[in-house]
């Protein structure tokens, strides 16, 4: 799968130390194994077949898709795109975020 990112999610989702001083420490770990399957993964689809719990949004934050982290926080993606929310046509996403959208 090819990732992009917004902003400075770049650094974060690629340098450990970096995703440690913002996230800490369990949430940098698993966000690195997160993005190791993200790159292996052909399609979303793949990812999924890891992740059962990798999700899409609903609501206002449609088109965007969740891949659960730890304490509540998420990796948020959005498709390149939009036509269809079938996980094995989406193989560009871009990485927006990473927080705690139940709030």
């Amino acid at each position: 799968m090819v990732l992009q990112y917004n902003d400075n999610m770049k650094e974060a989702c690629h340098d450990i130390h970096v995703a440690t001083r913002i996230y800490g420490k369990q949430i940098a770990r698993k966000l690195h194994r997160k993005i190791t399957l993200l790159i292996a993964a052909e399609t979303l689809s793949n990812f999924m077949s890891f992740d059962n719990n990798a999700h899409w949004l609903t609501g206002n934050r449609n088109w965007e898709f969740s891949i659960p982290l730890s304490n509540g926080y998420s990796i948020i993606l959005t498709p390149n795109h939009k036509e269809s929310k079938a996980p094995q046509d989406h193989f560009i996403m871009t990485i927006t975020t990473i927080e705690d959208y139940h709030d």
